[in-house]
């Protein structure tokens, strides 16, 4: 499932503002991204990477805004009903997704693929506050 576009990132892009891969063998990094736009608008992207790349895997993405209240000290938070998500056989990446109205607020944000019987997934603390 695509987000709807009027709340979706239209590119994998803006400032990093988190960034993540696996240490042991880099096969996915996820990033997220922020712009000014909309109020302050956060983006995410399952990137695929090294025994991974260009291989056609289930790849998913996803990203949600906090809600207000949660700091970058924290390790979780609950999130409002903002949640976007990219999900399918991807060779590359999966993503972009957005929310919007995040310039005080933190996102959460979670990537997974899938290869063979191993789930390999990375998952974000509150980000951008």
């Amino acid at each position: 499932m695509t987000a709807p576009a009027a709340s979706a990132a239209k590119t994998c892009s803006g400032t990093i503002t988190w960034a993540s891969s696996l240490k042991k063998e880099p096969r996915a990094q996820l990033v997220i991204y922020y712009n000014s736009s909309n109020g302050g608008t956060n983006s995410a992207c399952m990137y695929r990477a090294g025994s991974t790349y260009g291989k056609a895997l289930s790849t998913e993405v996803e990203i949600s805004r906090c809600e207000s209240g949660y700091d970058e000290s924290d390790t979780f938070c609950y999130t409002d009903k903002t949640s976007r998500t990219d999900s399918g056989t991807f060779k590359y990446y999966a993503g972009p997704v957005g929310v919007t109205g995040t310039k005080s607020r933190c996102v959460v944000a979670w990537g997974t693929i899938i290869s063979g019987s191993r789930l390999i997934r990375i998952d974000s603390n509150p980000e951008g506050c």
